[in-house]
């Protein structure tokens, strides 16, 4: 099981430097760790709609300041990473892992300044959270992690280029296979269309998953 100073240390392993035991240690290495791991890992939870982080919401209704745009609007939650797609919640019932599957279609929204926009009544949020411990991370995605961060302290720590550039390299290439592991994680139900979708003749479905 990852923890925080274990992430930093693999980090710190890939960059050939000296590992630590707390950030709060007086050293390069525990300066430079702790200034990019809230960073790295921010960026890692914003690039993919991880399972593990996902989290549901039923968002409250708030006064609507554009209401010849959008039918209602709601306050987000907090801890929002990366917003995925939201359903109305009478729809949602019965259907499991919406958020992910790609044949299910989202209803349209907008969010400004902390606002969620949209023509739905009753809205559910499905986003990722940046309220989640190290203790939660599967394997591939602490890889990710680590190599993410090890490309960020290397010139700091090592000035050299060369290094970051290889380390850029084997960070996207360890995210993707994080990606790719997290949607093996998750299953998809059977094609679902709702009600407004099916007036509008359907979807080719692959779209929604990757926009939202």
């Amino acid at each position: 099981m990852a923890d925080q100073i274990s992430i930093c240390n693999m980090a710190l392993a890939e960059v050939v430097a000296a590992p630590i035991e707390s950030l709060g240690e007086k050293s390069l290495e525990a300066r430079e760790t702790g200034r990019y791991y809230d960073q790295a890992l921010a960026s890692l939870l914003e690039s993919h709609p991880w399972g593990f982080a996902t989290r549901r919401a039923t968002l409250a209704a708030t006064i609507n300041a554009r209401p010849s745009e959008w039918a209602g609007s709601f306050a987000m939650p907090t801890a929002v990473a990366r917003p995925i797609k939201i359903m109305s919640a009478m729809q949602i019932t019965g259907t499991q892992g919406w958020w992910i599957d790609d044949t299910i279609t989202g209803a349209d929204y907008q969010i400004e300044d902390g606002i969620l926009y949209c023509h739905l009544s009753d809205p559910v949020l499905a986003f990722t959270t940046t309220a989640i411990t190290a203790a939660a991370f599967p394997a591939k995605f602490v890889d990710a992690l680590a190599l993410e961060l090890a490309s960020r302290i290397v010139m700091p720590i090592k000035k050299s280029r060369e290094m970051k550039s290889d380390l850029l390299k084997q960070a996207e290439v360890a995210k993707q296979r994080a990606m790719a592991d997290d949607m093996n994680r998750q299953p998809i139900n059977d094609q679902w269309i709702d009600e407004v979708a099916l007036a509008r003749g359907g979807w080719s479905g692959s779209e929604d998953y990757w926009r939202r």
